[in-house]
């Protein structure tokens, strides 16, 4: 799972639809140039990824700060010809792990921490600003300024970036298949339905996954955005926001 951003940057720098969808496009091709056969070590692959992306982007990207360049969230599980299963995650992507034992979260991020203060002062700015106000020309300079000092440093956040160090802080985690059941792997946007709308906990989602499919919870997902548009009722940035899941059925 590869959730690509650019941040509150008005400017283009690659050849792409935007240069999210650039750099998205650009990872996932690295991605699958290193993973195309099980690897024997994953990590090494992911290394070797990195490095072809950062070649691909310098190549084509023109110059700006590294905090106005585009990056990425990734979830990722890779399957090696020993039958381990190998987890990586940098970012606010999500990865559910269902195995008989029950489902449990991997990953974590400080993304997390930086959305909620920025919620809790889009409702301060509207509180003050009133209704005939404009929050959002304050709230972009505070996001803005996230991602200049906090992206990819030390008590900040990390995230797949094409010129600054991550690889040191991917979470990892390995698991012998035959133990694992079901992953799922999502968007921050498609986990919504859990960590603001609360109509899943995490095991509800993955059976909720098995039992209707991705394509109907989706469907529940932008319905309910749609019912609370305003962002008042589940407080949020964006009404909706990209949303992407796959269900994988592990076959040790």
């Amino acid at each position: 799972m590869i959730d690509g951003t650019k941040g509150p940057f008005d400017h283009r720098l690659t050849p792409g639809l935007s240069d999210a969808t650039w750099y998205a496009e650009a990872l996932n091709a690295a991605l699958h140039t290193y993973f195309a056969a099980p690897p024997a070590e994953p990590l090494p692959s992911l290394s070797r990824a990195a490095a072809e992306l950062s070649r691909t982007y310098l190549r084509n990207a023109r110059e700006a700060p590294a905090h106005e360049q585009p990056s990425a969230c990734l979830a990722l599980a890779a399957l090696d010809a020993a039958g381990m299963l190998h987890l990586f995650n940098i970012g606010d992507c999500r990865i559910l792990i269902e195995q008989a034992s029950g489902v449990r979260p991997f990953g974590s991020s400080g993304i997390e921490r930086l959305e909620q203060a920025a919620i809790a002062e889009l409702a301060r700015l509207r509180a003050t600003h009133g209704a005939a106000g404009d929050p959002w020309i304050e709230l972009r300079a505070t996001l803005r300024r996230n991602f200049e000092t906090a992206m990819n440093r030390p008590g900040g956040y990390w995230v797949t970036h094409p010129t600054l160090p991550w690889l040191h802080q991917v979470q990892t985690a390995s698991l012998a298949a035959g133990t694992v059941d079901h992953l799922l792997i999502a968007s921050d946007g498609f986990f919504r339905l859990v960590n603001v709308f609360g109509a899943y906990d995490e095991a509800g989602l993955i059976w909720a996954a098995r039992a209707r499919g991705l394509a109907a919870l989706c469907a529940e997902l932008r319905s309910r955005e749609a019912e609370d548009d305003t962002c008042r009722r589940y407080p949020r940035l964006k009404a909706s926001d990209d949303a992407s899941a796959v269900l994988v059925r592990v076959r040790g």
